[in-house]
């Protein structure tokens, strides 16, 4: 691929020709390739494939977020489900972590008897440890942490993840690049299965699955399902970005490790089908293009959209327009980080200061500066979006309860509302309780808690938003002198 961004000549063309099926796929949710984005987009404009990729429809998911729940602190790695409950292993503290599906409460903490644990599953009634040094797997009580059976892995090369399939325990080689079968009852009849997509490799991680088991490894991009006698049964990109770290079927659901997010989810094979544009509501929403609308929760009165992540300060993400449109957009299936929109808005280049009348002094305020009709303009042509702002900062009485329907539909709708809470900083409304009465707000000063407020006390709302040719959006972005940054923009292919 660097040799194609540099070298101009048919043959160079051809091959990067034969390679697009390729780079599609290895395309991340941004839109970009990582830090091999600058040599892909070279190559493609160097070749005249730029443009032509652009006027694509974007390739549809793999997976969808069912439902998520945030994950317990510490260094995690592996996930398994046993006795209705998820589990974690903590590397740094060298523990197991059962936390509750439904909301990640943490129900009990176990630590391990041994060191060197490369995989956590479920054993019977127990749980599962497979050992790296020496070569072992363990049945661990999850009540006491005490040792049950153990039964020797010499015969293995490398010991990663491991599942309980068709009642005998799988252990990943990442050597041999297949699972290993034991049977403690019967000692000396252990045998290898390959299986229908490698699973080998650094950091194998496995779950059964009814009649087969779904595994992937870090040096493939891939998740997989296998069948017993090691047919493939089904297989999508790693979700997350190839950053998924960890496997669990609670006997229904599949359930995967976000790391860079700290949450578990649920995940499942997205539909091929768009989903349908909402309908538009007059006010104080932020809708997005046609099927990028977030899953929707509820349970009681209480509605929420599914996958808006925590804001707070200390994150290098102290502009709250850049930081709250970037949490609303997670939960979307176009996510933009928190850098491009700084960047597409041209609020990265931005100098404030503030001089008070004692002296020299900073003002908080400084990283703000989203105006309508500049940096909200400029991020909606940068990411396909027009936005149209209801500004109400300079009114004693706001009165933005007038909004509430509106805000509600929008909720309903699976499309988060930004809105300006009592300090002025912008926050996410990503749910609401009693018909919309009380909002539900991700805030920079809340954490994981939400902020709930009535509607009467936000400042200002802002942000109703149409879907925009991104197309031409990226166009518009690149004569406005964007051009580095709008060529990510979702019209390329990205999932």
């Amino acid at each position: 691929m660097r040799l194609a961004s540099e070298i101009d000549h048919p043959l160079a063309k051809a091959i990067l020709e034969k390679e697009v099926p390729v780079l599609l796929r290895a395309q991340r949710g941004d839109g970009g390739w990582g830090d091999q984005s600058l040599v892909v987009f070279r190559a493609l404009r160097k070749h005249g494939l730029l443009d032509r990729l652009r006027g694509l429809p974007p390739q549809p998911p793999d997976w969808r977020i069912v439902k998520s729940i945030p994950a317990p602190a510490g260094e995690l790695s592996a996930l398994a489900w046993g006795d209705g409950r998820l589990w974690v292993y903590d590397r740094k503290a060298n523990q197991a972590i059962a936390v509750s599906p439904d909301d990640g409460t943490v129900l009990k903490t176990v630590k391990l008897p041994v060191g060197h644990v490369f995989g956590l599953g479920w054993w019977d009634d127990a749980l599962a440890v497979a050992q790296q040094e020496p070569k072992r797997v363990l049945q661990v009580d999850p009540e006491s942490g005490a040792i049950g059976r153990e039964v020797s892995l010499e015969k293995m090369h490398e010991v990663f993840g491991v599942a309980q399939v068709g009642g005998a325990p799988w252990i990943a080689d990442g050597f041999m690049w297949s699972a290993f079968i034991v049977h403690p009852a019967s000692p000396g009849k252990e045998r290898w299965q390959v299986l229908g997509c490698p699973t080998g490799g650094w950091g194998t991680h496995m779950a059964a699955a009814g009649d087969g088991v779904w595994h992937f490894d870090c040096s493939l991009p891939i998740l997989a399902r296998s069948g017993l006698d090691g047919q493939l049964l089904d297989w999508g990109e790693r979700p997350f970005d190839g950053l998924c770290d960890g496997l669990a079927w609670d006997g229904q659901r599949l359930w995967a490790h976000d790391p860079t997010q700290k949450r578990l989810c649920v995940i499942e094979k997205a539909q091929d089908a768009s989903e349908g544009e909402a309908p538009a509501a007059q006010g104080v929403v932020l809708a997005v293009p046609k099927g990028e609308k977030g899953n929707v929760e509820r349970d009681g009165g209480r509605v929420w959209i599914e996958g808006v992540p925590t804001l707070g300060w200390g994150r290098d993400k102290e502009c709250t327009f850049a930081g709250a449109l970037e949490a609303a957009l997670a939960a979307t299936k176009q996510p933009r980080k928190y850098s491009d929109l700084m960047g597409l808005s041209s609020l990265a280049f931005r100098v404030r200061w503030y001089q008070g009348k004692g002296g020299r002094d900073w003002c908080p305020s400084c990283a703000v500066g989203e105006q309508p009709g500049e940096e909200v303009d400029a991020v909606g042509q940068g990411i396909g979006w027009q936005f149209h702002c209801e500004g109400r900062l300079g009114q004693a009485e706001p009165h933005m309860e007038q909004f509430t329907p509106e805000i509600a539909a929008s909720i309903n709708a699976g499309l988060p509302v930004l809105a300006y809470e009592p300090r002025l900083n912008l926050d996410v409304v990503y749910g609401y309780e009693d018909g919309g009465k009380l909002l539900l707000l991700r805030d920079y000063f809340q954490g994981e808690t939400p902020l709930r407020l009535p509607a009467e006390a936000l400042r200002d709302a802002a942000l109703r938003a149409t879907a925009a040719d991104a197309l031409q959006a990226a166009r518009t972005a690149e004569a406005a002198g964007l051009k580095a940054l709008a060529d990510t923009t979702p019209a390329l292919g990205a999932k």
